[in-house]
């Protein structure tokens, strides 16, 4: 398997699991305490994965993580970290729903496009201003499906705004002590904190 169609899988994976932890939150009733339980059982899973193969969650890190990271699954972990700190933050309502939907949309579609762009030698590419290793077209289409997403639960100004953010502060690489910090949890907090002070102010 090749590293852009283990790309695509974890961003196909991405979309979907946003998607759900909206459909769990909005629609379910679930909440901060179901996906605090989440994160310990994954880190559980985690650390066992990385000293022993364990039955389907081998399959599943094999299909769908990027290797390298400081625990097995450490995508996925950092997703229920993002959620978690949404719902300690803003608590349970549109902004939260929103950031969800800009971090599996737009970061996901970013990154999709990007790739596919980089893959190719016909099609036209501009390297972005921020980042030497992103693409201005992959952050534009980003861009577009996250404020579509957003718009899903807060207004069309909203969607724009905390979407331009959030996507902005995806092309930089901010880091803690030379480790950088994670875009899962970078993007949902920007935009999220986006949102909240767009509210604030207008």
């Amino acid at each position: 398997m090749t590293t852009i169609r283990l790309e695509f899988r974890r961003k196909l994976l991405h979309i979907t699991s946003g998607i759900l932890a909206v459909i769990a939150l909005k629609y379910w009733g679930l909440g901060i305490f179901f996906f605090m339980l989440l994160l310990v059982v994954g880190l559980l899973v985690s650390v066992i994965s990385s000293r022993h193969r364990l039955p389907l969650i081998g399959w599943f890190l094999d299909t769908f993580d990027r290797p390298g990271g400081p625990l097995p699954g450490w995508g996925s972990i950092t997703y229920v970290i993002s959620v978690i700190l949404l719902l300690g933050f803003f608590g349970k309502g549109d902004i939260t729903y929103a950031s969800i939907m800009i971090l599996a949309l737009g970061d996901s579609v970013s990154s999709m496009v990007g790739m596919r762009l980089e893959k190719s030698t016909r099609l036209w590419k501009t390297r972005h201003p921020l980042s030497a290793d992103k693409l201005l077209e992959g952050t534009l289409f980003g861009f577009v499906a996250a404020s579509l997403g957003a718009m899903l639960f807060v207004s069309i100004s909203e969607a724009v705004v905390a979407s331009a953010v959030a996507m902005t502060v995806e092309t930089i690489e901010f880091r803690v002590r030379k480790h950088p910090v994670d875009d899962n949890v970078l993007v949902p907090l920007s935009a999220a904190l986006a949102l909240f002070l767009f509210r604030m102010l207008f």
